[in-house]
C-alpha cells in the first residue's frame, strides 16, 4: 500500500463514518417524525402530536391555521404540537369559517360537517311542483327534534340539555339542518343557520316583512325553500 493511500485512511474512514452516521439521523428523524414527534423550537421541547380533521363543502380556496396558509381541499388533515390554535377557511364568494380548536397530544380534532355558505345567495321565485309539494308538506320538525334533542325558546337552543347559543333578539321555527351539524332558525326577517356549536352564524335569506315563514332545506343541502308574502322562492345557499 503506498502512502499516500495510507495517509487518506483516515479521511476515508471519517467520511464513512460521516456517511453511516447522517444514515441513522434521517433514519431515526423518519420514525421519529412519522411517530408523530415533533421539536417545539420556540421552547425546544419534543411533543407527540396531535391532528385536525377537516372535511369541507364546497372545496374551499384556501386555509389558514394560525395565519399560515394551506391550499384548499375537501379533506384536510395536519399534524400539530398540543396547543391552541384558530382555523380560518375562505372560498370566494363565500362567508368565512372559523372555529378556534384545542389540540391534545395522539387525539383528533375532527371537523366532517363544515360548510360554506353563499354571502348573497341567488334567490328566485320557485316554480317547481315537487319543490313546493315538499315545502308545505305536513311538518314532521316535532318528530325529528325530538330524536334529535333540539329544544329552543325565543332567546336561546339547545341539543342534547347543552346550551347551542343565546340571542339579544327573539327567535322562531328552529329545526335542524339537513346533515344534523347545523341549525336553521328564522330571527325578525331573516332565515339564519349555525353551526351546532353556536358558531359562524350565516344569513340565508331575507325575507320582505317581519311575518313568521316556513321553510325547507332541499336539493341536498344546496337550496332554500320558503315562502315570503305569499310568494314562494328558492335560495341557492351553497
Amino acid at each position: 500500500m503506498s502512502n499516500q493511500r495510507r495517509n487518506r485512511i483516515p479521511q476515508i474512514l471519517i467520511g464513512q463514518l460521516a456517511v453511516t452516521l447522517m444514515i441513522v439521523i434521517v433514519s431515526v428523524s423518519l420514525i421519529f417524525y412519522s411517530q408523530g414527534w415533533r421539536i417545539n423550537f420556540k421552547n425546544f421541547k419534543i411533543y407527540k402530536t396531535g391532528l385536525v380533521y377537516l372535511m369541507i363543502n364546497p372545496t374551499p380556496e384556501k386555509i389558514y391555521i394560525d395565519n399560515k396558509e394551506y391550499g384548499g381541499k375537501n379533506e384536510f388533515y395536519l399534524n400539530l404540537i398540543p396547543g391552541d390554535y384558530n382555523i380560518r377557511i375562505t372560498k370566494e364568494g363565500y362567508s368565512e369559517w372559523t372555529e378556534n380548536i384545542k389540540i391534545s397530544e395522539e387525539m383528533v380534532s375532527s371537523y366532517k360537517n363544515v360548510l360554506l355558505f353563499s354571502k348573497n345567495p341567488s334567490i328566485s321565485t320557485l316554480t317547481d311542483q315537487s319543490k313546493i309539494d315538499y315545502l308545505n308538506s305536513p311538518d314532521n320538525s316535532l318528530a325529528e327534534n325530538a330524536r334529535k334533542k333540539i329544544a329552543y325558546n325565543k332567546y336561546e337552543i339547545w341539543t342534547d340539555d347543552k346550551l347551542v347559543t343565546r340571542f339579544s333578539v327573539p327567535i322562531e321555527n328552529v329545526a335542524w339542518f339537513p346533515d344534523y351539524e347545523h341549525i336553521v332558525y328564522q330571527q325578525a326577517n331573516q332565515i339564519k343557520v349555525v353551526d351546532k356549536d353556536g358558531f359562524n352564524e350565516n344569513v340565508l335569506a331575507t325575507l320582505s316583512g317581519l311575518n313568521s315563514t316556513k321553510f325547507v332545506i332541499g336539493g341536498q343541502g344546496k337550496e332554500l325553500y320558503f315562502i315570503d308574502n305569499g310568494q314562494y322562492k328558492k335560495a341557492i345557499i351553497q
